[in-house]
């Protein structure tokens, strides 16, 4: 694992390329999510005046009682059902916002790579800590 780890940290283009390919999807599932997130919420906002036409008709008894109470069963299951969906498609995209936020940062992170954190860095003496760090470490690392 510390080699496939010190290869990206070496080659931070190779994380950048993997991340790109990984959320790239992402932008087409979220628009999938918000247009039925948006049709979700369509639908609840008509559910009341559903209610008031079925309780009008019933006042005007074009509804038995047994046939109201079916309808109005009907139309709370599915309010339940909606919202419940509606929970779990903002929570979806949450998910995504936060996958797409935490791309951002690991490409900033290769970005600052590659942009010299692997030069090696010189001692007060002259002598190379970085390279003698990195080197010392990684060979504990593979004890």
């Amino acid at each position: 694992m510390w080699d496939t780890v010190t290869r990206l940290l070496k080659q931070p283009e190779l994380l950048t390329a993997d991340l790109e390919r990984l959320t790239r999807p992402d932008l087409a599932t979220r628009q999938v999510l918000e247009e039925e997130l948006a049709e979700v919420m369509k639908r609840l906002e008509q559910l009341p005046k559903e209610r008031e036409r079925l309780v009008e008709g019933y006042r005007k008894g074009f509804y038995p009682d047994f046939m109201m109470r079916e309808e109005m069963d009907k139309v709370t299951q599915e309010q339940r059902q909606l919202e419940e969906r509606g929970t779990e498609l903002q929570r979806q995209l949450t998910h995504l916002d936060r996958a797409l936020a935490y791309r951002g940062q690991v490409q900033g992170l290769a970005q600052r790579l590659s942009a010299g954190l692997w030069r090696p860095w010189t001692s007060k003496d002259g002598g190379n800590s970085f390279a003698y760090w990195w080197t010392r470490w990684s060979t504990t690392r593979a004890r």
